[in-house]
C-alpha cells in the first residue's frame, strides 16, 4: 500500500538455526516469513502487544563490490532476462548454474534492474554486476547437532540428530509495525525448531528503513497463498507440523515472486488449532 512504512533490522545469529524443510534432516538455508510470524504469534499468546502488522523472510546479507548489504529475493524474472547477457566464449551450463544461484541481490540495486549485467570472469565463469559491481550472496554451513531425549518406555537417552544452518554473515528482516524491541526479544528466544536446546537464537545488530519503491508490481519478501495468482512465480508444495497434526502440503507462493497489482489478495490457512500465516510484507517494483 502507498504511504506505508517499511523498516528493517540486521541480525547477527549466535547459534545455527533449523526450519524443517523435510523433518530434522533437512532445513531452509534462510527463515521462511511463517516461521517469522509464528514466532510473534507465541509473543502474543505469551500477552506481548508486538504491533507488527506484516514481515518478510529473514535473508543473508550479500556483499556488493565488497561491502555488506541488506538483500531481497531476486525478482523471478532478471535469471531469465540476463540469460541473453551471458558473454560469448563461456560454457552455457556454468553460466545458467550462476543465475540460478543468484537468489538475493542488495536493496539498494531493486530501483536499477536494467542496470544488471553479465560479464566474462577467466576462462569459463561469470560475474554478475549491478551498478558495475560484482555481488556476491555467502551460503550457511550445515551442521550436523546431537541431541538426546529421554525414552518413555525405558528410561534411557536416546540420541538423536538435527540439521541445522550455521550462518556465515548477517541476516536482515523487514516489517510494518511494532519495532526493534520486538526483534530483540524474539533473539532470545530464538526462531525455528529445537529452540529449547539453543538453536536459532540471535542479536540485533542495526536498524533501518527501506524506500516504497514505486511501479505496479509486487515483490513477495516471504511466503504467500493468493487466489489467483499471476506474474512471474516461484511455486513449492510446503506442509507444516501444528498441535493437532500435519497441515497440508499446499500450493504457496515462494519469496521472489512478481505478482500482478490486481492478484494481491492473500489468504492464510486458518484450521481449529492452527494458523499459517501467508500474508508475506511486499515491495513495489
Amino acid at each position: 500500500e502507498e504511504g506505508v512504512s517499511v523498516s528493517y533490522v540486521v541480525l547477527e545469529f549466535t547459534a545455527p538455526f533449523h526450519v524443517g524443510a523435510g523433518g530434522l534432516g533437512d532445513t531452509y538455508r534462510y527463515v521462511p516469513s511463517f516461521t517469522i510470524y509464528g514466532a510473534l504469534e507465541a509473543l502474543r499468546h505469551m500477552g506481548v502487544d508486538h504491533g507488527v502488522r506484516r514481515v518478510s523472510s529473514a535473508y543473508p546479507l550479500v556483499k556488493h563490490g565488497g561491502d555488506l548489504k541488506p538483500s531481497v529475493p531476486t525478482p523471478a524474472f532478471l535469471p531469465r532476462s540476463l540469460l541473453s547477457k551471458i558473454p560469448q566464449g563461456v560454457p552455457p551450463p556454468k553460466a545458467v548454474k550462476k543465475l540460478k544461484k543468484l537468489r538475493y541481490i542488495p536493496l539498494d540495486c531493486l530501483s536499477r534492474l536494467d542496470s544488471f549485467e553479465v560479464v566474462k570472469k577467466g576462462e569459463d565463469d561469470v560475474d554478475i554486476l549491478c551498478d558495475g559491481k560484482p555481488i556476491e550472496a555467502p551460503e550457511p554451513r550445515l551442521v550436523v547437532v546431537e541431541r538426546n531425549v529421554l525414552s518413555r518406555h525405558l528410561g534411557n537417552a536416546d540420541v538423536y540428530r538435527v540439521v541445522a544452518a550455521m550462518p556465515t554473515t548477517y541476516y536482515v528482516v523487514y516489517y510494518e509495525g511494532g519495532g526493534r524491541w520486538v526483534f530483540e526479544l524474539l533473539g532470545k528466544i530464538g526462531l525455528g525448531g529445537e529452540r529449547s536446546s539453543g538453536l536459532g537464537k540471535f542479536n540485533v545488530m542495526c536498524e533501518g528503513s527501506a524506500p516504497a519503491g514505486s511501479g505496479d508490481r509486487a515483490l513477495l519478501l516471504g511466503v504467500g497463498r493468493v487466489r489467483e495468482p499471476r506474474g512471474d512465480l516461484h511455486v513449492e508444495y510446503v506442509a507444516w507440523n501444528c498441535s493437532h497434526g500435519l497441515v497440508g502440503p499446499t500450493s504457496v507462493l515462494m519469496d521472489g515472486s512478481v505478482l500482478e497489482k490486481d492478484s494481491l489478495e492473500f489468504e492464510d490457512i486458518v484450521t481449529e488449532r492452527c494458523v499459517v500465516r501467508l500474508s508475506p510484507l511486499y515491495l513495489w517494483i
